[in-house]
């Protein structure tokens, strides 16, 4: 079995350091998941970058949000939002959808089967270089276009797991595994190697610079509930309508 399933990676003492059995699933109709508090580490900040792990169906709607925080009460506007496009972009914006964003190449994501992102953000570097998009742990940007923003806007509202806050597009259908923030670090493409780590995710408590907030999608909850504890932060967060946890994660 793959390190990082249900054997987990064993330590030196014989004892499981982390194991990898669940993800979350959404229904691409309502369900999602929220953080229980506005999610604003970003506030004013130029750095971040984003984790994930997916598994989306293919089909329509092809348009659907992975995650989005808010800045105002207005569709697909927000702090950021990671948005699949299905036969276009893999799009994370920071103003909204459209406009101040990087995309990736749609084309390297697998519908049906689980692929790594990582997007990488510094609002200080020059013009089509502050973001970057990879997939499975190789860089696959095809625009990065952030204007002239420098700073994250303020966020207005709890993080949104698995669609816009705001009603904007579609909610994802698919499952998600291991969704990791870190606050005011980019990270570089030898740590989306590292991440990725040949489709297997690892232990990011342990990783060279661990993330700020790293939700598991069951694995901290015992599978069970309706509690999505944050395994590193303190932005824990609430499964909303049927979201579930099953035992299907990248191997």
């Amino acid at each position: 079995m793959a390190l990082g399933t249900k054997l987990g990676i064993i330590a030196s003492s014989g004892v499981s350091a982390f194991e990898n059995v669940y993800s979350s699933e959404f229904d691409g109709v309502d369900d999602y998941i929220e953080t229980d508090a506005i999610y604003s580490p970003l506030d004013g900040g130029t750095k971040a970058s984003f984790s994930v792990w997916v598994k989306p169906v293919s089909g329509a709607p092809k348009l659907e949000y992975l995650f989005h925080n808010p800045r105002s009460g207005t569709a697909n506007q927000g702090q950021f939002g990671l948005v699949l496009f299905e036969d276009n972009s893999v799009q994370l914006y920071v103003q909204a959808f459209n406009s101040q964003r990087v995309l990736g190449d749609i084309n390297y994501i697998t519908y049906g089967s689980w692929n790594h992102i990582l997007v990488t953000i510094d609002l200080a570097l020059s013009a089509g270089n502050e973001a970057k998009v990879y997939i499975n742990g190789v860089d696959r940007t095809t625009t990065s276009a952030m204007g002239t923003l420098t700073n994250f806007y303020n966020a207005t509202d709890k993080l949104h797991i698995g669609e816009e806050a705001n009603g904007g597009y579609n909610p994802y259908n698919g499952k998600m595994d291991e969704l990791a923030i870190w606050v005011g670090t980019t990270l570089t493409s030898g740590d989306a190697t590292t991440l990725y780590n040949s489709g297997v995710p690892t232990n990011l408590s342990q990783f060279s610079t661990p993330p700020s907030n790293w939700w598991r999608m069951g694995d901290n909850n015992g599978g069970t509930g309706t509690t999505l504890s944050d395994a590193i932060g303190s932005a824990n967060a609430t499964l909303i309508n049927d979201t579930t946890y099953v035992e299907d994660v990248p191997t």
